[in-house]
């Protein structure tokens, strides 16, 4: 467990600082430079799957760390962005971000909602992104 808790901070402070340097750089509406999170993500989530895989657990068990990582990094973003927006950006900035991200259309959304939104997103692609990451280490052998 000391895995996904270093791999998920590791994790969670890799897409911070990404997104700050976006921020800053003014690419922060940029959906496709927005998706580059999944890649930092992955990174960290194979960090995972390979250290267990070392220790020779079970599928399952590898699954769960990865899972794990993937849960815990999406639940500390989630909190900061919503922290972020909360006391820096306010809620026209929200409407703007989920514009091309959710495609709500005319709708507004609270900042209950929009993390919500953001927190599931990011659910269903750590859990894509675990299940694919170990698909590929299924039958491959550490060297």
């Amino acid at each position: 467990m000391k895995t996904v808790l270093k791999n998920g901070i590791f994790a969670f402070i890799g897409i911070g600082v990404y997104f700050l340097i976006a921020e800053l750089l003014g690419f922060s509406k940029s959906t496709p430079l927005r998706l580059l999170n999944f890649f930092i993500l992955g990174f960290f989530v194979n960090k995972t799957i390979v250290h267990v895989k070392k220790s020779n657990k079970t599928f399952v068990v590898q699954f769960t760390h990865s899972l794990l990582t993937s849960i815990l990094t999406v639940f500390l973003s989630t909190i900061a962005l919503a922290f972020y927006l909360y006391l820096w950006k306010g809620s026209d900035y929200i409407n703007s971000l989920s514009q091309p991200l959710l495609n709500m259309g005319a709708l507004k959304l609270s900042m209950l909602q929009f993390s919500f939104a953001i927190f599931t997103e990011g659910i269903a692609s750590g859990i894509i992104l675990s299940f694919g990451l170990m698909q590929f280490w299924k039958n491959r052998k550490l060297e």
